[in-house]
């Protein structure tokens, strides 16, 4: 009796845990954005250095002077997002 209980419990939890892990494979991820949402960003850069000789290269695309940033979202499909990037 104890082992037919036991089977009986155990093959609920099985099913259970099947039946858990089916429902959370079938979620459909999402974006949490939407066409026209846009986010800004004020950037700045700091370089310290121990050894007061330390030269550092500068890119050109760094010589700019970027206090800000805005990414505007033009376009979501399914899982991807599109987006226009302004500095």
């Amino acid at each position: 009796m104890i082992k037919h209980r036991l089977r009986v419990t155990t093959l609920i939890l099985f099913l259970f845990l099947i039946f858990s892990i089916e429902a959370t494979l079938a979620e459909t991820w999402r974006p949490g954005v939407v066409e026209g949402d846009f986010f800004c960003y004020e950037m700045y850069g700091v370089f310290t250095s121990s050894d007061p000789n330390e030269v550092i290269e500068v890119s050109a695309f760094e010589h700019s002077i970027t206090d800000k940033v805005r990414i505007d979202i033009i376009g979501v499909s399914g899982s991807v997002v599109h987006q226009i990037y302004t500095l």
